[in-house]
């Protein structure tokens, strides 16, 4: 079998050392001249970090990677509002420096960069791909290019994006002083707005904020990081010294999309789809790149086990597709709950997460990280 990878993002890394790792032939293409992501910061959980130790690259991303020991709610003012005590680490990394630990066992032959997909063709049992001007076939394709994929518009028309509302500004900040938030993550919730600050490395901390469209602050002015300052004015003041610490012109600002849980096919004939090409997810609860190594190893192992294509592609999606809509469920409503209006929805609001539970809080968490489905099917093979 020989599978061509479109897209060189963590999905499409995440594939290709899959698939090398299994022995199947593949090549991946990139239109970027360099592997690189845009962002800040993700977080993996533990079980998705299990995979990359599977994987052979556990002690490169632990070496660049800083385990998370706690999540915390809190009001704008830093009430303490929950202490999720969650029982496993989760492990905070700069997106640029998790593509590193993903293309560290690539060989130059294995992929091709700078270059752009012009046309595929998926027939009964091969798929022609156009790059530039040469056309070569190919048994599978996987794509994985991304949550704007042209290649998934023409090939499964009826998944869609959906327009959350929301903006995401992202930044990282190097700081002195503030080590009562290392190895931690932290959300401050109030006036409609969210802001969450993880601890990256050393001094550096990843933080993001989510604001609604209407609320989105002019990014054309040398004021701009003022005018975001402004807006978190009457939260405790180490939102405002996190953001004031920040290159304004380094600061990500993305209009937030998903694809809204359904049951339409990943796949058609010869090419399947993987991360955010197909299941994108709003970034509130922090799980898109953990959903896209899953995803690219479940399909990658599939298809080293299953002599029909057809067949790995119906295993892939029926494994993973119950936990993708969970997740994108999920995180779709956190992103709401969060966002309350009144002061009183959210007081209520807090009373409620206060009175919950730690095994509550366990339960699901373990149900958002479970890669059981994944490990049990492979587990004898």
């Amino acid at each position: 079998m020989k599978v061509a990878i479109v897209g060189g993002g963590i999905a499409g890394l995440a594939a290709a050392l899959t698939l090398k790792s299994k022995g199947i032939a593949f090549h991946l293409y990139e239109q970027c001249g360099e592997f690189k992501e845009v962002g800040a910061g993700v977080l993996l959980n533990k079980t998705t970090f299990e995979l990359l130790q599977i994987l052979g690259v556990g002690d490169l991303f632990s070496e660049l990677s800083n385990p998370i020991q706690s999540f915390k709610i809190t009001d704008l003012k830093s009430e303490l509002t929950c202490d999720m005590k969650i029982g496993q680490p989760m492990y905070a990394i700069h997106r640029a420096d998790l593509i590193k630990v993903l293309c560290s066992s690539l060989n130059d032959d294995e992929y091709t960069l700078g270059c752009r997909i012009e046309k595929v063709v998926s027939e009964t049992d091969k798929v022609k791909i156009q790059i530039n001007e040469s056309i070569v076939d190919y048994d599978v394709l996987i794509v994985a290019n991304g949550i704007n994929s042209n290649i998934r518009k023409a090939i499964l028309p009826k998944i869609e994006l959906r327009n959350v509302g929301q903006v995401v500004y992202r930044g990282i900040s190097k700081i002195k002083g503030f080590e009562k938030y290392n190895h931690s993550a932290v959300e401050f919730w109030g006036e409609n707005k969210r802001f969450t600050v993880i601890h990256s490395k050393d001094d550096l901390y990843y933080w993001c904020t989510v604001l609604w469209q209407k609320d989105k602050i002019n990014d054309d002015t040398k004021s701009f990081k003022t005018n975001l300052i402004s807006k978190f004015k009457n939260f405790h003041q180490d939102v405002c010294a996190f953001i004031d610490a920040s290159d304004a012109d380094k600061i990500i600002i993305t209009n937030t999309h998903d694809i809204a849980a359904n049951m339409e096919n990943w796949y058609n004939a010869r090419i399947v789809f993987v991360g955010d090409a197909v299941h994108c997810c709003t970034p509130d609860l922090s799980q898109g790149a953990c959903l896209a190594i899953e995803s690219a190893y479940t399909i990658s192992r599939c298809l080293s086990e299953f002599d029909s294509v057809n067949m790995a592609f119906e295993k892939y999606q029926n494994v993973r597709m119950p936990k993708v809509n969970y997740v994108k469920n999920l995180s779709f409503k956190y992103g709401r709950l969060s966002h309350q209006r009144e002061l009183w929805h959210y007081v209520l609001l807090f009373w409620i997460i206060h009175q919950l539970p730690n095994w509550m809080i366990k339960k699901m968490y373990n149900k958002l990280t479970d890669t059981n489905t994944i490990t049990s099917l492979f587990q004898d093979k």
